[in-house]
């Protein structure tokens, strides 16, 4: 029994869990809630949310090591300058506790417009880029949804750790 104290059985939390509506990370101290009826998928790479509707959708990724988020935000709209049009530039504030940096951006692909929320949170040593994305179109609509769950970013509790 003693060889078995410890073992992981099932996925490695390490790479993060999903637990009823909330991601918890762990390793970098971290959970995000989503909405009700939402789809989550946690691939080694990102996390993926989606509506019922499949009219948004939220990724999370590791930006990068570090503690300052507005050096992975820099460094984003950089890399992706002929993509993505800044429609609110960076600015830092804190979320929960957690130095964040947000923005909104706009890509312009075929025939469409998706418009992006943006933050990029510092935690546990690494920075991690929150992406909320919907049809421009549709943003104004859907802002306050998406920026809820941007904001639930929080410090795992005692019991979920």
């Amino acid at each position: 029994l003693a060889k078995l104290d410890g073992l992981v059985v099932g996925k490695d939390p390490r790479g993060g869990i999903v637990e009823e509506r909330t991601f918890l990370h762990p390793d970098f101290d971290f959970a995000m809630t989503f909405p009700e009826k939402w789809k989550l998928r946690n691939s080694a790479a990102y996390v993926e949310a989606t509506p019922p509707d499949e009219g948004a959708r939220i990724m999370l990724e590791l930006a990068g090591t570090g503690r300052d988020p507005m050096v992975a935000a820099r460094a984003f709209f950089e890399q992706y300058e002929s993509e993505v049009q800044v429609q609110e530039a960076p600015t830092s504030r804190q979320v929960n506790g957690r130095q964040a940096v947000h923005a909104t951006a706009r890509v312009v692909g075929r025939g469409d417009t998706v418009a992006i929320r943006l933050m990029w949170v510092a935690t546990g040593g690494h920075v991690v880029l929150a992406s909320a994305a919907t049809p421009a179109s549709r943003f104004d609509n859907r802002r306050g949804e998406l920026e809820g769950v941007l904001e639930s970013v929080r410090p795992l509790t005692s019991a979920e750790r």
